[in-house]
């Protein structure tokens, strides 16, 4: 079990983290704000949505961005993750940019945990996370393959080289195009799981075959569930709505 802010992932029912994708500081505000009403238990801001803007300046616009987070939920458990484009994000970095822009995330202390992608230059990543730690933030490291399914040895391979730098919540997503594949990620997650039982495992089955692996709970890879709130970030997202109801039926007498 890990905790960000005072919410417990790992623990309990399943969470639900809504991913907030605006490219600039108003239409952020307005996007937290559209959100009154939905059930979520955590926000993820994709700050790279805001990076690929024209004009963004980086101080001055994640201050801002954050400060019209907080505006609206100023208690809400937020997961900052700067998204490079070969892994679903909206504008890719070159290595010096996404390492400033985390530095300056955790150094500002702009969320409560932070997402750092694997497969970074090794001796960057164990610096970021080290950041992240002075920073009394919780890693969730990352890896997304949509160009191939993943396989099950392999999945497990890159879990256990996270577990091995440090990170606290360990996120493998991959994209799956048959029932089988998506059966296979959460078998790959249930390994995982059993192998490293104080770090949440995350394993995401991508695309409409894959949205069962969203439901499968803090044993089968989804502890942490991310689900739309304005539009998906991720093949395969349903409605966070949605995914309440759906955790309500599998989980609901464990209470939220």
């Amino acid at each position: 079990m890990i905790k960000i802010r005072t919410t417990a992932i790992g623990e309990g029912r399943p969470k639900i983290c809504i991913p907030l994708v605006s490219d600039s500081t108003e239409l952020l505000a307005l996007e937290c704000k559209d959100l009154a009403g939905t059930p979520f238990d955590l926000l993820e801001w994709r700050v790279d949505y805001l990076a690929a803007s024209q004009n963004f300046q980086m101080e001055k616009n994640l201050k801002e961005g954050y400060e019209a987070i907080r505006s609206v939920f100023p208690d809400a458990p937020v997961l900052t993750t700067v998204r490079s484009e070969p892994q679903g994000g909206a504008r890719d970095f070159t290595e010096a940019e996404y390492i400033d822009l985390l530095s300056f995330i955790t150094k500002e202390h702009l969320g409560d945990a932070v997402d750092i992608e694997y497969g970074q230059e090794v001796f960057d990543t164990y610096e970021m996370i080290r950041e992240a730690k002075r920073a009394d933030m919780p890693v969730v490291m990352s890896w997304h393959s949509f160009g191939r399914v993943m396989g099950v040895r392999e999945i497990i391979d890159v879990i256990e080289n996270m577990q091995a730098m440090d990170a606290d919540i360990l996120k493998v997503a991959t994209i799956v195009e048959h029932p089988k594949e998506a059966a296979l990620v959460m078998y790959a997650a249930a390994e995982a799981q059993e192998e490293f039982p104080d770090n949440p495992v995350i394993v995401i089955g991508m695309g409409k075959d894959g949205v069962l692996t969203r439901t499968a709970g803090n044993f089968l890879g989804a502890p942490l569930t991310f689900a739309s709130g304005k539009k998906p970030s991720a093949p395969g997202q349903i409605s966070a709505a949605d995914m309440d109801k759906v955790l309500d039926i599998f989980y609901g007498k464990y209470g939220k």
